[in-house]
């Protein structure tokens, strides 16, 4: 069966009936591959433009964090994990120094979801990011809590103001049932604003008066027609438990360092913590800007 419509003929497949007999007929292949391209490409500048712009405070001091390091947080590491009692939990304190990169390696290693190593490709592509990631540690441009290897990797010499956050991440895992599910909650919550972002992009808009049908159908309705909200949602766990770790971390290095030296520890936390902020903001304008980009180029047109 076909509708023929200014001499067209258009597949049944194509034509949408409204409950109020209205016919819509959808975007044809080409016109939804150029809108979802279109729409990728803007929903990546907004996001990236955001989380760009957020992370600005973190980033800067990072590449000043000559005027942060001190002696004094070096010696105040140890006697804030003596304090901590993270070593009755297991939990290792290693220096990202060059001497320990074989343990660095191990210990990333031990993060890794087993089922990367089944497969060649994909375990040397990770091998190349943990290499990636090594680096920034032995310069100091990050330090990280791996929660399956139980351990800290900072580099004392160069980012020991950081070791105090990363210690309060330690506590979230071994200190708090509440902490601890957040801590587990992060990655599956981050896969919630990838399928608002994707659904966003691939599912085409309704026509006005068209209803959806099937539980697939209304469930990928209500992401579309919620994208930006559920791509923010996403992050929620990950900025809780961000926060929770820099609270305990402040508590940590009260008692071990001096009032001048503990401000600057809550203020870097404190920028760190809004480049996560800003990343919930730019995956929610992002998903968002994917959704009315995509609909703006192929939406279904009515059929006269």
């Amino acid at each position: 069966m076909s509708v023929n419509v200014a001499k067209n003929n258009i597949s049944h497949k194509r034509v949408i009936v409204t409950d109020d007999g209205k016919k819509y007929e959808k975007p044809g292949f080409l016109r939804t591959m150029g809108a979802v391209a279109a729409a990728g490409a803007a929903g990546t500048a907004a996001q990236y433009g955001i989380q760009g712009l957020s992370s600005i405070p973190a980033m800067t001091a990072i590449k000043n964090k000559a005027s942060m390091q001190s002696d004094i947080f070096k010696t105040a590491i140890d006697a804030a994990f003596e304090k901590s009692g993270l070593a009755q939990k297991g939990v290792k304190l290693v220096d990202a120094v060059s001497e320990n990169s074989k343990m660095i390696e191990d210990t990333l290693e031990k993060n890794a979801p087993k089922w990367i190593k089944k497969f060649p490709v994909a375990k040397e592509a990770l091998k190349r990011q943990f290499s990636i990631v090594r680096e920034m540690l032995l310069d100091g441009k990050n330090a990280f809590f791996v929660p399956k290897a139980n351990t800290i990797l900072v580099n004392k010499d160069k980012m020991s103001f950081a070791a105090f956050h990363e210690m309060g991440h330690a506590m979230n895992k071994h200190f708090g049932a509440v902490s601890k599910s957040l801590q587990k909650m992060r990655i599956p919550f981050m896969f919630l604003s990838s399928i608002a972002i994707l659904t966003a992009m691939f599912k085409r808009k309704k026509a006005d008066g068209e209803q959806p049908k099937g539980w697939f159908d209304k469930t990928t309705t209500f992401i579309k027609n919620n994208a930006g909200k559920l791509a923010a949602l996403g992050m929620l766990p990950t900025i809780a438990e961000e926060g929770l770790a820099s609270i305990k971390a402040h508590k940590l290095a009260k008692g071990v360092l001096t009032a001048d030296k503990l401000k600057m520890i809550n203020k870097f936390n404190a920028k760190a913590w809004l480049s996560y902020v800003g990343m919930a903001a730019g995956l929610g304008v992002g998903a968002y800007v994917v959704s009315k980009v995509r609909d703006a180029i192929a939406k279904p047109k009515e059929i006269a």
